[in-house]
């Protein structure tokens, strides 16, 4: 099964999750029903050239980008990744795409990230299969 890529940010009341391919917001709070707002795509590419050009002000500038790239820094520093059991992964087909196209899925991955997220612990804690 295919699902929408998204990412959460959890805090004490509630969380937010965007659904960045969709442009699209989900703000949970309380325990509430979501509420889901959608927002026009903005091409950052064109907004790149336009400020190279002096026409707009970079609306992601690099100075804004420090957080990003320390973990970008240290997932480059880190060990290499140890190899996942076969077993534990099965190849799914893309949808809409050429039937020989798959991707990997690993057995209870989003369920796994989920519990690491919610609870900040590791894949260890949380008995991942994987680890």
């Amino acid at each position: 099964m295919n699902t929408d890529p998204w990412v959460t940010v959890y805090g004490s009341a509630g969380l937010v999750r965007l659904f960045y391919t969709r442009d699209e917001v989900s703000l949970e709070l309380d325990g509430r029903e979501p509420v889901v707002t959608t927002y026009e795509r903005v091409d950052l590419l064109g907004n790149l050239l336009a400020a190279r050009a002096g026409d707009a002000e970079l609306l992601n500038p690099l100075a804004d980008n420090g957080a990003f790239m320390a973990v970008m820094e240290a997932v480059r520093l880190a060990p290499d990744p140890v190899p996942i059991d076969p077993s534990l992964v099965t190849w799914e087909p893309v949808d809409g795409a050429d039937p020989a196209d798959v991707h990997p899925v690993i057995a209870g991955v989003t369920e796994a990230v989920h519990q690491v997220a919610t609870s900040g612990t590791g894949f260890r804690a949380v008995a991942a299969p994987w680890v």
